[in-house]
């Protein structure tokens, strides 16, 4: 929303329909009957404000939330919008809606909700655990099958909801996007294999998946049933009557949980492009344990926070309890939600995504104001705007007051830093390499990207423009350690800039090889009748050239999601070829003996072939520490 346009926009959605905007004329009438009035007038002002508050005020206050929401749907080209907002345990939005043809009607269809499905796990096994009268710092070895004792015993029921496990979150192809052949169990103790504890436990706060696997075997245990088949009687205790899990296909998952078939071609549909193309539903599987593809509504999603909001649990806090161990008190990680400063309020989000569709869940504990959005676009900037929309009858239109800043040298903090949460052992470790964030000093603080970061203090940095922090984290000594950049931790390490102008400068030269040698092709026979050295350093040069290019790609284009998914095909010729250049080195070496004595491969030409022949040996190497190859060791 526009700054300055609350007020009019207000006061439109307050005529419309006939509906009066509670929250603006709340605003208005306190703020008109308190300016400048003597006490008794204050009293007057107020004893009318509340008989009007009784007896006139229409219970369906948020017109002004649901004009801004309509009005986003329509500028942002979003297909379809489903909200709901629970305030004081009453449902204030309950929106659904569908954009088609520049006409808004209502539409709803059941949807896949990915990784809400830690939402709804985390907060099943907190049930359990009161209903079992176990502690949460009681540890969870008694509780795991024996073959997982020795490996996560250790830690507590707290240590895993709250991230504190020190195990890494992406490992290579822990995803599969395939209908599987086993149970959610299965899968669960499959990604547990892999697991990789980088941090001692409680050190630090970091999202894993192989919690959730963890969650999913802990909640089998404790109940005696099967994960989906557990959720499913959840679901069903809190009135979430549509609700349940894609444990294998889903027409067969929902026939055995709900009695009904549901088809693909019933749920909601994905959009790419803000609504230009469909994307096919079938198209997607994520198998994540805990689950992570799980099929709900809008309805469900309400009678969800409805449960949650009245239910102990939230009134303990027990599942928003911040934890602060990495971070700063402004920004951290709470069971599976971020906990951060959101226009001065102490906001817990959690936020999911499928291809073509966002999704996210929020709670202002303060206000008893708990949110979920469901929105079918490839557009993640609307989700920020649909939260404003909906959130801004509740909370301030400013963001509080100008932060205080100081004056600091910030030369010690310039540099680039990689993200840790990763595993070392596999072609993952490359991630370290190319999502490296780049700081530099500057006059005003830092710069990371295009957004200054102006310190707050000697480690705590924020950017007005992106409302958001830096951290950096010092040891005992006051040396500096990580950098924390929304729940997520950096080591300080050397510019990627260098391997990147090693990968091109190697590329550079095997073109250039290759032009030398298409250009004297002719010329390159030697003693006139022996064609093998010329055949052998073309082979070569193509086969590096391949192996080269495929890195320069995997360095630009290699994401989280890409491991997490086994890879890209780009990454298997890696893998699987990257050998080959043993054959392209020593291909070298036989040309560079065989023609020792033929003037014609002398001069630039030869030293050309020397400094690939070299490079390329190093180039081993640096695939070799990225895991790119397949090694037997």
């Amino acid at each position: 929303m526009k700054e300055g346009g609350m007020d009019r926009v207000a006061a439109e959605g307050a005529k419309a329909d006939g509906v009066i905007n509670k929250g603006w004329l709340t605003t208005k009438l306190l703020s008109t009957m308190t300016k400048g009035s003597p006490a008794w007038m204050l009293a007057l002002g107020l004893t009318i404000f509340f008989v009007f508050e009784l007896f006139f005020i229409s219970s369906e206050h948020l017109v002004f939330a649901e004009e801004e929401l309509m009005r986003e749907q329509v500028s942002a080209d979003v297909p379809v919008i489903q909200a709901v907002l629970v305030k004081n345990g009453e449902v204030s939005v309950f929106v659904t809606r569908q954009l088609e043809n520049g006409e808004l009607r209502d539409f709803s269809a059941p949807f896949q909700a990915g990784s809400m499905a830690r939402v709804m796990t985390s907060v099943a096994l907190l049930d359990l655990l009161d209903s079992k009268k176990i502690d949460m710092d009681s540890a969870v070895k008694d509780y795991l099958p024996e073959e997982l004792q020795q490996e996560f015993g250790a830690l507590t029921f707290k240590d895993i909801l709250l991230h504190r496990t020190g195990f890494v979150n992406h490992r290579l192809g822990t995803i599969s996007t395939s209908v599987p052949d086993c149970s959610v169990r299965e899968r669960a103790e499959m990604m547990l294999s892999k697991a990789e504890q980088r941090f001692p436990k409680e050190q630090y706060s970091l999202f894993s998946n192989m919690e959730s696997a963890l969650l999913t075997v802990l909640m089998e245990e404790l109940s005696g049933q099967d994960y989906a088949d557990y959720m499913r009687m959840y679901f069903l205790s809190m009135g979430m009557k549509d609700s349940f899990v894609i444990e294998n296909s889903l027409e067969q998952s929902s026939e055995e949980q709900l009695g009904r078939i549901i088809e693909w071609e019933d749920m909601m549909p994905r959009y790419d492009g803000q609504g230009a193309q469909r994307v096919s539903a079938s198209a997607y599987y994520a198998k994540l344990p805990a689950a992570d593809d799980f099929v709900t509504t809008i309805e469900d999603m309400k009678r969800f926070l409805l449960s949650l909001s009245s239910s102990r649990i939230a009134r303990e806090y027990r599942v928003f309890s911040p934890v602060f161990t990495n971070i700063t008190s402004k920004v951290a990680r709470s069971t599976v939600f971020n906990h951060m400063v959101y226009k001065g309020e102490s906001v817990y989000i959690m936020d999911a995504a499928l291809p073509g569709a966002f999704e996210r869940m929020l709670f202002i504990p303060d206000k008893d104001i708990s949110l979920f959005l469901y929105y079918n676009s490839s557009n993640p900037e609307v989700r920020e705007e649909i939260t404003k929309a909906l959130l801004s009858p509740y909370v301030e239109d400013d963001w509080g007051h100008e932060p205080e800043y100081v004056e600091l040298a910030t030369e010690t903090f310039s540099g680039h830093y990689s993200p840790v949460n990763l595993s070392q052992k596999n072609v993952e470790k490359f991630v370290s390499f190319s999502h490296q964030a780049r700081i530099h000093s500057v006059e005003e603080g830092l710069l990371l990207g295009d957004s200054i970061y102006r310190p707050m203090t000697a480690t705590l940095f924020y950017s007005a423009s992106d409302e958001r922090y830096l951290k950096f984290i010092t040891d005992e000594d006051g040396r500096l350690q990580y950098l924390a950049i929304d729940g997520e931790l950096y080591e300080k390490s050397m510019s990627s800039n260098v391997e990147l102008v090693f990968l091109l400068l190697l590329g550079l030269l095997l073109a250039l090889l290759l032009f030398g040698l298409i250009r004297k092709w002719r010329q390159l026979i030697v003693g006139r009748v022996d064609d093998r050295p010329r055949v052998e350093l073309l082979l070569s040069t193509l086969l590096s050239i391949l192996v080269v290019m495929n890195a320069l790609y995997a360095v630009r284009g290699t994401t989280y999601w890409n491991i997490a998914y086994g890879g890209t095909w780009f990454h298997s010729v890696l893998f699987y070829f990257g050998w080959s250049l043993v054959i392209s080195v020593g291909l070298n070496i036989s040309v560079l003996i065989g023609t020792k004595n033929d003037y014609k491969w002398h001069g630039f030409f030869r030293v050309l072939i020397y400094a690939t022949t070299f490079l390329l040996v190093f180039f081993l190497f640096w695939l070799m520490k990225y895991r790119f190859l397949f090694l037997p060791f």
